[in-house]
């Protein structure tokens, strides 16, 4: 059996967010049983002869004083399985990210910040997804998860808005299915 190289990299990064998970004290939640059950799937799928779902996952290092809703500028590829279901351009002012084949996505984010902050999701202006982050130190629990029917064509673009710069941030999209 011949496993590729993008599927194996998502099984890892998989299975390092579930030993940060349980470095974090996350234990007792859920957030860590969905990432051994995500684990365990991948796995599955991986020996089965499949492929790892296709996924982009990404961070900024971008820093910018000006606090308010800004989009979340993508700087930092981790990965991409999902060139033919997305473009999303580094360095990019508005952080719009262009759906290329239409289907249903799980769209997760999280971050840290030092106060109160929200993030954001639109799809073509429209907010269709938001979260807070209230104070604790609870990065590995994504503070926007949402499953949503994205178009062909549709943009998609993540704001964040707080008294700080979000850190240990990170956004992953993943293709599910038509």
């Amino acid at each position: 059996m011949r496993i590729r190289p993008s599927a194996l990299l998502v099984v890892f990064v998989l299975f390092v967010g579930v030993g940060f998970a349980q470095a974090q004290g996350a234990g007792n939640g859920s957030g860590l049983a969905q990432r051994v059950a995500a684990l365990e799937a991948a796995l599955s799928t991986l020996q089965s002869g499949g492929s790892a779902p296709p996924m982009w996952s990404g961070t900024t290092t971008f820093i910018d004083f000006n606090f308010g809703s800004i989009p979340y500028r993508l700087d930092v590829e981790e990965f991409n399985t999902a060139a033919e279901y997305l473009s999303v351009p580094l360095f990019d002012q508005s952080g719009s990210i262009t759906v290329l084949k239409s289907g249903y996505y799980r769209i997760s984010f999280a971050f840290q910040a030092f106060q109160v902050a929200t993030a954001q999701l639109l799809r073509n202006g429209t907010i269709v997804d938001s979260g807070i982050w209230t104070g604790t130190n609870s990065f590995i629990r994504p503070h926007l998860a949402r499953i949503v029917r994205l178009e062909a064509g549709d943009i998609v673009v993540l704001k964040y808005s707080g008294s700080s710069q979000p850190i240990n941030s990170r956004l992953q999209i993943e293709f599910l299915g038509q």
